[in-house]
């Protein structure tokens, strides 16, 4: 039995399985995280394990127990229990470790080992968050990096494919420190905590941008680099990407947490040109909270059905995604009432590149 130990948001997160290509694969991609030495809040469990007596299945991929729930996510199904001195989760996953076959068709040319830390923080760490810490942590759909001179965070938040890994990829190592890629941690305090989460960078990240597709290829075979050239052929810059490794790729230009100083929510809209207003914080949690809710919507179509099977059963659910987004909602106003808040206005038709150069010396100057 392997057993990883890492603090990760303040938590003591443990993961347990039997030795694997996917359990080697996690403790590298976990390393970068402090070791955590005491009892864990979160045990992630690794592996198969006994379903025990599933009292609802609605729809199928949907399972209800006397003390919690489990949802299939594609080859994963997570099991959540409630109940016990630290959260307990149940992870396993059908795939095999290596599929060539996968790996060629794959947009980020991985076998599904390769995969599995993406699996980890999508549908196992980020869920228990929202599932367990909602009254202490609030989750923004966005990129974050911490500034060298005053150690201050920042958060580049908006919907998917708005450009705010294109920003992160612009900013660290250049007077920032990469914290977050998809999503940033804030907790009740208002300090960020680190999401190292392998960022994704998409072929379109690296139009203009040379630098950034030699880095990715740095450590990378010529296999790599023809599928990847094959596909940006076939299907373009939204269908072809990489994870990678953010304490290689940024150079170590990587931070553990920062108190939030500053928070942009990138817009698109029909406007001549960039340009960025303060707003205050109800608008501020109220987009963030709506993105959220577009960002995640697997995650909370399960919510619905627990709900549903729980009245089915005649038994309260465990938790519901309004109890989620009332303490969201009670925190961002909190939080986002001692920070700066700006909505950035980016014209509909602006390239990666263009929102680089437009807006990274706005954000310098700040």
């Amino acid at each position: 039995m392997i057993s990883i130990q890492r603090q990760i948001a303040n938590l003591n997160v443990t993961v347990q399985g039997q030795p694997s290509r996917f359990m080697a694969q996690l403790e590298r991609e976990l390393s970068v995280y402090p070791p955590a030495r005491q009892q864990p809040d979160i045990l992630i469990q690794f592996g198969p394990r006994d379903d025990g007596i599933i009292l609802a299945k609605n729809p199928a991929i949907h399972r209800e127990y006397e003390d919690g729930f489990a949802a299939q996510f594609g080859q994963s199904i997570v099991r959540w229990h409630w109940g016990q001195s630290h959260v307990q989760v149940d992870w396993s996953l059908a795939s095999r470790e290596q599929n060539w076959r996968q790996k060629i068709r794959n947009m980020q040319y991985t076998h599904p080992y390769e995969q599995i830390g993406q699996a980890f923080f999508e549908l196992v760490l980020i869920p228990t968050l929202q599932l367990f810490y909602h009254n202490n942590l609030l989750l923004l759909h966005g990129s974050a990096l911490s500034d060298d001179v005053d150690n201050h965070a920042i958060v580049f938040g908006g919907t998917g494919g708005i450009g705010k890994t294109s920003l992160e990829l612009s900013l660290a190592g250049n007077g920032y420190k990469f914290m977050a890629d998809d999503i940033s941690i804030l907790d009740a305090e208002g300090d960020l905590h680190a999401n190292f989460a392998w960022p994704k960078i998409y072929g379109y990240n690296t139009f203009e941008d040379t630098k950034t597709k030699e880095k990715i290829f740095q450590f990378r075979g010529p296999a790599d680099r023809f599928f990847w050239e094959l596909r940006m052929r076939r299907f373009g810059g939204s269908r072809v990407r990489r994870r990678i490794d953010p304490q290689r790729f940024f150079g170590g230009a990587i931070n553990q947490h920062a108190p939030l100083k500053t928070y942009y929510i990138l817009f698109r809209e029909f406007c001549n040109e960039m340009n960025i207003s303060a707003i205050h914080a109800e608008k501020a949690i109220d987009l963030s909270l709506n993105i959220m809710l577009s960002e995640y919507t697997i995650l909370y179509q399960h919510l619905y059905w627990h709900q549903a099977n729980r009245i089915g059963l005649g038994l309260e659910p465990f938790i519901t995604i309004d109890a989620i987004f009332e303490s969201w909602r009670r925190l961002g106003i909190h939080l986002f009432s001692d920070i700066q808040c700006y909505l950035v206005h980016v014209p509909m038709n602006t390239s990666a590149a263009s929102l680089r150069a437009s807006l990274t010396p706005l954000v310098q100057q700040k």
